[in-house]
């Protein structure tokens, strides 16, 4: 069995699949020098998000880990970096692993992301949000990693989540048991959202990484201010810790 890494350009959107203008991911085949690629799984999207093209891999310095980067943006898409003298920018480095029970490639923050922590972890409570309200968790959120839960059994909300500032938010959609990243900056001509499938268990466990201008987010180990918020309903956070992160980036 072979992974093939690859971003074919003019897929059609497919329901929630494929909504990016060019598409990045991998089919599972056979492949031996001189013969054809026989697929043995079609096409599958390496990452749900807004944007994610290009990646490459490569082996990390234990040569046992297969680590992988990608760009940050999308070709003929609005880039409001360049009145920066950026085309956007490089994702966090993830390791990747194959399960073989589902048939799925999947990514987790690489070990080395520990490095950027400036400081011990801040135990974040059980929170019990009621309904149509929300709670402030991080203030000024430039440069921050949140490692989260929610119970999903016992949150009752149609909608509940993480506000950050005012134009993203990160939330479940419990009527069509989906987690949604959404996005509205127009003034940046940036709107729209991505979803996956809400993963199987109680335990929704989500791995966020939050700087000045990306949010990168790994589900179930796969000047701003952050809040957990319910609609219709209660959010039960279950607990957290977050971390502050140093910038490499100096302002």
């Amino acid at each position: 069995m072979k992974l093939l890494l690859f971003c074919p350009q003019g897929k059609k959107a497919s329901k929630y699949n494929y909504r990016n203008r060019f598409q990045n991911g991998y089919t599972i085949g056979q492949w031996m020098p001189g013969m054809p690629w026989t697929v043995q799984q079609e096409f599958r999207e390496l990452d749900r998000g807004h944007d994610f093209y290009a990646a490459q891999t490569f082996l990390a310095a234990d040569s046992e880990r297969r680590l992988v980067i990608a760009w940050c943006n999308m070709w003929e898409s609005p880039m409001p970096t360049r009145e920066h003298g950026w085309s956007g920018c490089l994702t966090l480095p993830r390791e990747l692993r194959y399960n073989a029970a589902t048939g799925q490639l999947q990514m987790l923050p690489a070990q080395e992301l520990v490095g950027l922590r400036t400081s011990e972890g801040t135990t974040l409570p059980h929170l019990l949000v009621r309904s149509d309200n929300d709670a402030l968790i991080i203030e000024e959120c430039t440069a921050y990693e949140l490692d989260i839960a929610f119970n999903t059994e016992t949150s009752t909300a149609e909608k509940y989540g993480l506000w950050l500032g005012s134009g993203a938010e990160l939330y479940v959609d419990a009527q069509s048991k989906r987690l949604v990243l959404n996005r509205h900056y127009p003034q940046y001509m940036l709107s729209g959202y991505r979803s996956c499938e809400m993963p199987a268990g109680v335990l929704l466990q989500l791995h966020v990484f939050i700087d000045r201008s990306s949010i990168e987010v790994f589900v179930n180990k796969g000047d701003r201010a952050l809040r957990v918020f319910s609609v219709n309903g209660v959010a039960d956070m279950a607990g957290g810790t977050m971390w502050k992160l140093e910038t490499t980036v100096k302002h």
